[in-house]
C-alpha cells in the first residue's frame, strides 16, 4: 500500500474509536461512509498470516495492511493463521484479533461433528424448564453416522439388517476428498476396524442438476459466542460433481463426491455446461465452464424448476441447519473461550459449512470446515473470497493500536482502545450483580429491564449495533426477530444472550434515533452516560434487521 492508504469507520456511537475500513480489492468499490483519518499510525498496522494466499494478501493490502515478519517491529492486529495456544491466545492485547475460537474443532472434525450433535439431540429431548420442550427431531440435520472403531459392532449389526443402505466412509479429519469411499453389502470387508472414521448413511436421492450431484459451501461468521452471534454471507459456491450421477457404479468417484481436488482429476470431464439447458457454448459464463455456480445461480435455476414456496422453505431450513449446529458448539467452545480468552471480542471465525440438498429440497449437514479453502484458481473465486474477507474484516472491527502499547501491556493490563475497560474488571462486576434479581432469568426475554443496564450491558448493545452496520454483503442470522424461538436449544441461558434478545425484540423500537451534534460533542466532553432512561443515543437511525 502507498501512503496515507488507512481509511476509517466511524462507529455509530460517537464514544467509540473508528475501526479500519477494508474495501473491496476489486470493483465496485464498497460505499459505506469512512473518515480519511489516522495515517499516521499506518506503520504500525499489521497481521499476521501463515497461508500464502492471493486473496489473504490483497484484502489486507487494500486496506493498508503489512504482513508483518521478523524483520517489522511491532506487533499485529490480526491474525488468519492456524489455531493459536492456549498461552499465546492468554498474552493477546485488546485490539488484538485472531481467526479462531479455541475448541472450535469440535465440529470443525467429522467425529467431533457427529458427537456434538449428538450431545445437542440428546438434550433436545429434555425439557429445558416445565413451560419449553424441544422437538426431538431438531438435530437431525446430519445423517446418521457411526465413529470407528468404537462403533463397529453397532454400525455391523445395523448394515446386516438392512442390506439395501449404502454407507460412505470419511476419515475423521481428512480434507478434499481423501480417503472416501461407498460401502454397500459387497464392499464391508474394506471398512477398517482398527483406525479412526466415521461411517454414515448415504443420502442416496440427492437433488440433480442435468443429471449431476452437487453441494453448496456456505460461509458463516460467528464474532461472538456470548452472546452468540452469527453471520452467512449472502454469496456461496455450488460444486458438482464431473459426472453424471448414478449407483450403479459405487466406486465412480467423479460421480458422488463433489470435491473441487477430487474432479479435477477427471480426464473424462465433461464439465456441467456442456450439458447446460438452453445455454450456447458463446454465451457460457466462467463459472458454468468450471463445475462452480454461484448460490445467486442456483437460486435462480431453482426459481425456474420449483414452486417458491419451496424454496423459502429449503432457505429457512438451512438457516436452521446453522444456527442449530453452532448451538450445539456453545458449550464446549465457551468453555475454552472463558478459560484462555482475556478480553470478549478477541477471536472470531470463519465456517464453511458443506451441504447437500436432497430431491425433496432438504438440506443435509455434511461437514463443517474451520479453514475453509481461500485458494482462487479462478475468477469466480478470487471475487467471491477477496469479497468475503474484506466484509469480514470490515465488519469485525480493527481498531488502530496505541503506538505506546502495541508492544507491551502495563501492570494493570489495560490497551489502548478508547473507552475500554479490561475483561477481568468486566467479569467481576459480572459477579458482583449476580445477585440483582432481574438477571436470574433464564428462561425468557421478559425478565429483562433496559432500565437496569449498565455500561457493560450497554457495550453488548454497542458491539452488535456497530457489526450490524458494517455486515456489507453478510445477513444477520442470529440473534433477529425469532431468537426466541432458539433460546431453549441452549444447554445453560446466559444473561448476555437474553439481554441481547431483549433489545432485538424490543429495545430497538424504543431508542431514540438520532442526537444533534451538540448533544454528542457535550456528552464526548464531559464523559457523561450514553444512555439516558434507557434509551440509546445513535450517529443515526439504526437499519431494520429483517
Amino acid at each position: 500500500p502507498t501512503s496515507f492508504s488507512v481509511r476509517l469507520t466511524p462507529s455509530l456511537f460517537s464514544h467509540r474509536s473508528p475501526t479500519i475500513y477494508f474495501d473491496y480489492p476489486i470493483s465496485p468499490s464498497r460505499k459505506d461512509e469512512y473518515v480519511e483519518d489516522g495515517l499516521e499510525c499506518q506503520k504500525d498496522i499489521l497481521y499476521r498470516s501463515t497461508w500464502k494466499r492471493r486473496c489473504i494478501a490483497d484484502t489486507f493490502s487494500t486496506a493498508g495492511l503489512f504482513l508483518k515478519h521478523s524483520s517489522r517491529k511491532g506487533n499485529w492486529s490480526c491474525a488468519w493463521t492456524n489455531h493459536l495456544s492456549i498461552e499465546r491466545l492468554k498474552s493477546l492485547h485488546r485490539y488484538q484479533k485472531v481467526n479462531h475460537f479455541p475448541g472450535s474443532w469440535c465440529i470443525g472434525r467429522k467425529d467431533n461433528l457427529c458427537k456434538c450433535l449428538r450431545q445437542a439431540r440428546h438434550q433436545s429431548r429434555k425439557p429445558l424448564c416445565l413451560s419449553k420442550r424441544k422437538p426431538t427431531s431438531a438435530f437431525d440435520h446430519h445423517p446418521e453416522t457411526w465413529i470407528l472403531p468404537k462403533q463397529y459392532k453397532e454400525w455391523a449389526r445395523v448394515s446386516i439388517n438392512d442390506q439395501s443402505s449404502i454407507f460412505i466412509l470419511k476419515p475423521s479429519a481428512g480434507s478434499c476428498g481423501k480417503g472416501i469411499k461407498l460401502i454397500d453389502k459387497t464392499r464391508r470387508k474394506i471398512v477398517p476396524q482398527d483406525r479412526p472414521c466415521i461411517l454414515q448413511r448415504y443420502i442416496k436421492d440427492p437433488y440433480l442438476i442435468n443429471g449431476k450431484k452437487f453441494d453448496l459451501r456456505l460461509y458463516v461468521l460467528v464474532t461472538s459466542y456470548d452472546p452468540l452471534t452469527i453471520f452467512m454471507y449472502n454469496e456461496g459456491l455450488v460444486r458438482f460433481s464431473s459426472s453424471r450421477y448414478t449407483l450403479r457404479n459405487l466406486s465412480n468417484r467423479y460421480s458422488h463426491l463433489t470435491n473441487v481436488a477430487v474432479n479435477k482429476q477427471n480426464k473424462e470431464n465433461t464439465r456441467l455446461s456442456d450439458s447446460s439447458r438452453g445455454i450456447s457454448p458463446k454465451k457460457r459464463t466462467a463459472a458454468e465452464t468450471s463445475g462452480k455456480w454461484t448460490l445467486e445461480q442456483l437460486w435462480g435455476y431453482l426459481g425456474k424448476m420449483e414452486q417458491k414456496e419451496s424454496i423459502q422453505e429449503c432457505k429457512k431450513a438451512i438457516d436452521e441447519v446453522v444456527i442449530k449446529t453452532i448451538i450445539a458448539s456453545e458449550v464446549q467452545v465457551l468453555n475454552k473461550v472463558h478459560s484462555s480468552v482475556k478480553f470478549p471480542k478477541t477471536c472470531f471465525e470463519l465456517f464453511g459449512f458443506d451441504v447437500l440438498l436432497d430431491e425433496k429440497l432438504k438440506p443435509w449437514l455434511l461437514e463443517v470446515n474451520i479453514s475453509p479453502s481461500l485458494m482462487s484458481p479462478s475468477a469466480l473465486d478470487y471475487k467471491l473470497k477477496t469479497s468475503l474477507l474484506a466484509d469480514i474484516f470490515h465488519l469485525i472491527g480493527l481498531v488502530i493500536p496505541d503506538k505506546k502499547i502495541s508492544t507491551k501491556v502495563d501492570v494493570k493490563g489495560q490497551c489502548g482502545v478508547k473507552g475500554m475497560v479490561p475483561a477481568s474488571s468486566v467479569r467481576k462486576k459480572m459477579e458482583s450483580r449476580a445477585k440483582s434479581e432481574w438477571r436470574k432469568n433464564r428462561f425468557s426475554t421478559k425478565g429483562i429491564s433496559m432500565n437496569n443496564f449498565e455500561r457493560d450491558d450497554w457495550e453488548v448493545i454497542y458491539d452488535f449495533e456497530d457489526e450490524f452496520s458494517r455486515r456489507g454483503n453478510f445477513r444477520l442470522l442470529f440473534p433477529s426477530t425469532d431468537c426466541e424461538n432458539y433460546l431453549p436449544y441452549f444447554s445453560t441461558q446466559r444473561f448476555k444472550m437474553c439481554l441481547l434478545c431483549s433489545w432485538i425484540l424490543k429495545g430497538r423500537e424504543q431508542h431514540q434515533e438520532t442526537v444533534d451534534e451538540r448533544q454528542r460533542t457535550e456528552r464526548f466532553q464531559t464523559n457523561q452516560t450514553e444512555t439516558s432512561n434507557g434509551k440509546l443515543f445513535a450517529r443515526k437511525d439504526l437499519e431494520p434487521l429483517g
